[in-house]
């Protein structure tokens, strides 16, 4: 699992964030085998994108909402990944590998969940098989 960085830009100052896994798990197919894999554990550096309007993990854009409504608790957010960054630094869309980001706004913990086309969902006959994977910890302020 990698770590992610998320970006303000809004007319508040920037909200730097410092987040550390606590568990980190995956499918993993070995030998057309799929099993249980840990990971891992990896910290990581975050910055948010006005009123976690968005956020950028490993170079990844996603879109947050509240995950319930914005007046019932809002702190609750949901965040899908929706495009990528090329080397260029230009923003480029990047789909099948659904990726989604849960944070909680008063309690700083996070789960990470990222799902492949060529996941388990595959027969794991092919070469290309990917690893689905999930982590949650906790983030603090800078």
């Amino acid at each position: 699992m990698g770590g992610f960085l998320l970006i303000a830009q809004s007319a508040h100052a920037d909200t730097v964030l410092y987040c550390a896994e606590d568990v980190s798990t995956g499918l993993s197919n070995s030998s057309g085998s799929w099993k249980t894999t840990d990971f891992k554990l990896e910290r990581f550096s975050v910055k948010v994108i006005g009123d976690f309007s968005q956020i950028i993990k490993d170079d990844n854009i996603y879109d947050c909402r509240p995950a319930f409504s914005a007046s019932f608790e809002p702190h609750r957010l949901t965040c899908f990944h929706t495009a990528s960054f090329s080397d260029s630094g230009k923003v480029v869309e990047y789909g099948g590998l659904p990726k989604v980001f849960h944070f909680n706004a008063k309690t700083q913990r996070f789960v990470d969940v990222s799902v492949s086309t060529y996941g388990f969902t595959e027969d794991g006959t092919q070469d290309n098989s990917d690893t689905d994977s999930m982590s949650g910890g906790k983030c603090e302020n800078v």
